[in-house]
């Protein structure tokens, strides 16, 4: 039983987000810091992660802001669009062992799946109101750009060996290769997407109406494959074992490199940073699209008032339906400019007593759906045997959307010898609640983003060496003799 004092299993639940997930970078005795610095002081002599899953999903704004009077609320935002961003990790394998005293060696795999839905805030506009300005009348000279209007996707698979070797008691460094795979990378865009009225000399309006734009795909999938939908999937249906091989090897990818290290100028001070991603953008060709290239244009158009039956408005958008035009085609598609995840973490943290400490981050994330910089202050106690606390206060300084400051919250506890639990969230103050006497849900004002993760860590902690033991018995005879002097 004495070797479950040096050893551990960490069962890992948590409820985070990517932002939240940061946490992670200041813990000790969690292999999953390694993901964010390979130079990261984890004291672990070997684990094994099983399949573990993180989420998030990010709104522009608070929930709140969207309901009510729906209409007030979009003409009142002077955002281009409303995004719903979202990330899907999966860590699939993730094993590491100590190699001797002083050099870790650690392995994985990864699926990182992202999403971004953008809605154009003049179509939404135009969704409630029409043409109408605010004080509820048509204007004849109405403009709309609709052209953000946007979705894209992207997975990805990434397998990574790194190591990290202990220099001297002040000095670690770390260091990591990744290989990632493209699965599929594309979306739906458009270069114009528009609706325009022009009040003309005769008192007669000039209506037009485009829509250019394309749905593209990048991956293993190609248009040389098939020239439309049938015949790639009849392509797909009859490959043997020996194709599905060989177009695996098809598959785009490009490699990337992390870099970390921790340093103790003196026993209480650490400072440590990572860099995420180095590598150079890559370029891709292999895939194919599908266009959409019509406009119409009309002269003559009057608003009639007389109730005729019929709405020149709708008459005139069904006249655009009916001719529009859908190239199906599987089309070569232009280049894509891809990069890796990219991520920058420093920060500097004081150990107030045995693994308890406070420390300062800066982190800078950049991935396919969503971007950010951020400071964040943070606190991690070990409050009694086997359980560990952490929280953050995390303040966002700039990103590709629009983020409100978070807490959060880590909790990492010995359930069973040798079984850890450990919860994270950083929703704990966006949790919706109920008024029962409305019986109506109730919208925290500060809802924008849900999220969370679930996974299973095997883990197990390196001994302590012979002299720090010593001197941890040494400390408690001395307490003792303290508290309890001879006669």
């Amino acid at each position: 039983m004495k070797k479950f004092l040096f050893f551990a299993v960490a069962v890992a639940l948590t409820a985070s987000a990517n932002a939240q997930e940061s946490l992670l970078f200041g813990m000790r005795g969690n292999p999953n810091t390694l993901k964010m610095n390979p130079g990261a002081e984890i004291r672990t002599a070997f684990w094994l992660g099983l399949p573990n899953v993180t989420t998030n999903l990010q709104f522009t704004r608070p929930l709140s802001q969207y309901l009510g009077d729906v209409n007030g609320n979009f003409t009142g935002f002077t955002t281009p669009t409303e995004q719903i961003t979202a990330q899907l990790d999966a860590e699939i394998l993730n094993v590491g062992t100590k190699l001797g005293k002083n050099v870790l060696l650690f392995v994985g795999i990864r699926n990182h799946l992202d999403a971004r839905f953008a809605l154009d805030n003049d179509l939404a506009r135009f969704a409630l109101n029409g043409m109408r300005d605010l004080n509820g009348n048509i204007d004849p000279n109405y403009r709309g750009n609709f052209s953000d209007l946007a979705f894209e996707v992207s997975e990805r698979l990434s397998t990574n060996i790194g190591v990290q070797v202990k220099l001297n008691p002040k000095w670690r460094v770390g260091a990591a290769y990744n290989r990632t795979f493209i699965l599929a990378e594309g979306g739906v865009r458009f270069d114009d997407l528009h609706f325009n009225s022009t009040a003309l000399p005769n008192g007669l309006n000039e209506l037009s109406l485009a829509a250019q734009g394309s749905l593209a795909y990048f991956g293993v999938l190609d248009h040389s494959m098939g020239q439309n939908a049938d015949e790639l999937e009849n392509y797909l249906s009859n490959l043997s074992s020996e194709e599905i091989r060989e177009l695996v090897n098809l598959i785009p990818s490009y490699s990337s490199f992390d870099v970390g290290a921790t340093y103790r100028p003196m026993k209480r001070l650490r400072l440590t940073g990572s860099a995420v991603g180095l590598g150079a953008r890559a370029s891709i060709s292999r895939g194919f699209q599908i266009s959409v290239n019509n406009a119409l244009t009309t002269s003559g158009f009057q608003w009639n008032a007389a109730d005729t039956g019929v709405d020149p408005l709708e008459s005139f958008f069904q006249e655009f339906q009916d001719s529009l035009k859908v190239n199906m085609d599987l089309l070569s598609p232009s280049t894509q400019t891809v990069k890796p995840f990219q991520a920058i973490h420093a920060a500097t943290y004081w150990d107030l007593a045995k693994w308890h400490s406070v420390g300062l981050r800066y982190s800078h994330v950049a991935r396919p759906s969503l971007s950010y910089s951020a400071i964040a202050a943070e606190y991690h106690a070990n409050l009694m045997k086997g359980l560990q606390l952490s929280g953050a206060y995390t303040r966002f300084l700039s990103g590709s959307q629009l983020m409100s400051d978070q807490y959060s919250v880590a909790l990492q506890m010995r359930i069973l010898p040798p079984l850890q639990l450990y919860f994270a969230s950083s929703a704990f103050g966006m949790l919706p609640s109920y008024d029962a006497a409305t019986q109506t849900p109730l919208i925290p004002t500060t809802l924008d983003r849900v999220n969370f993760s679930i996974g299973l860590n095997l883990v197990f902690f390196e001994r302590k060496p012979r002299a720090e033991k010593s001197g941890e018995t040494l400390k408690i005879i001395k307490d003792k003799a303290k508290k309890h002097p001879s006669n």
